[in-house]
C-alpha cells in the first residue's frame, strides 16, 4: 500500500513539474528592430501592453508592445427624465407621461416586435414639465408593441414595451 502511494506521489509530482513553455512569437502585422552600441529596441504593432512605466521622458512598455491609441468621446445628455406608459396591458388607449425638469426635444414612434414602424413623428416636439400624450390602440391587433422615444438627433432615449389585449 505504501509503495503504491509512493509511486502515485512520484508520478503526480513528475507530471506537475512539466511546465508549458512559450516561444517568442510576434502576432503583430508590422514591427522592427533597432540596434546601437549599448542598446537594442524592438517594436511591433497590434499587441497588448501588460504594463507601462515612465523612465525620465521615456515610456517603457513591458510585455507586448502597442502603439498609442486614440478614442472618440460621445457627448451624452444628462437629462433627469421619468417616462411612464400606462395602462399596461392596454386595450383601446395608452398614455405616455413624461416628468422632467428640463425642456428637451422628443420624437416618438410605435413599432411592432419585428421592428415595423406603425407610427412615427416627423419632427421632434418640445417637452416640458409634465408632458402627456394619448395613443389610440383601436386599430391594433392583440400583441406586443414598443413606444420608442428619440431625441432631436434620432438618438434613442428609451424604448418601452407594452401589451395590447
Amino acid at each position: 500500500m505504501k509503495k503504491r502511494m509512493l509511486v502515485m506521489l512520484i508520478l503526480g509530482l513528475s507530471l506537475n513539474s512539466v511546465a508549458q513553455t512559450a516561444d517568442r512569437q510576434v502576432i503583430g502585422s508590422a514591427g522592427g528592430t533597432y540596434s546601437g552600441a549599448s542598446m537594442q529596441t524592438e517594436y511591433t504593432t497590434g499587441e497588448v501592453v501588460t504594463s507601462s512605466g515612465l523612465a525620465g521622458t521615456f515610456t517603457v512598455n513591458q510585455g507586448f508592445h502597442q502603439n498609442p491609441t486614440n478614442s472618440t468621446g460621445i457627448k451624452e445628455k444628462n437629462l433627469t427624465v421619468n417616462f411612464f406608459l400606462f395602462p399596461n396591458p392596454a386595450q383601446n388607449q395608452i398614455t405616455l407621461s413624461i416628468d422632467t425638469k428640463e425642456a428637451f426635444q422628443l420624437k416618438i414612434s410605435l413599432t411592432t416586435v419585428t421592428g415595423q414602424t406603425l407610427f412615427g413623428d416627423e419632427k421632434a416636439a418640445p417637452v416640458t414639465n409634465n408632458y402627456k400624450r394619448d395613443f389610440s390602440l383601436v386599430e391594433l391587433s392583440a400583441g406586443v408593441y414598443f413606444v420608442n422615444l428619440y431625441d432631436e438627433n434620432n438618438g434613442l432615449l428609451k424604448s418601452i414595451k407594452f401589451i395590447k389585449q
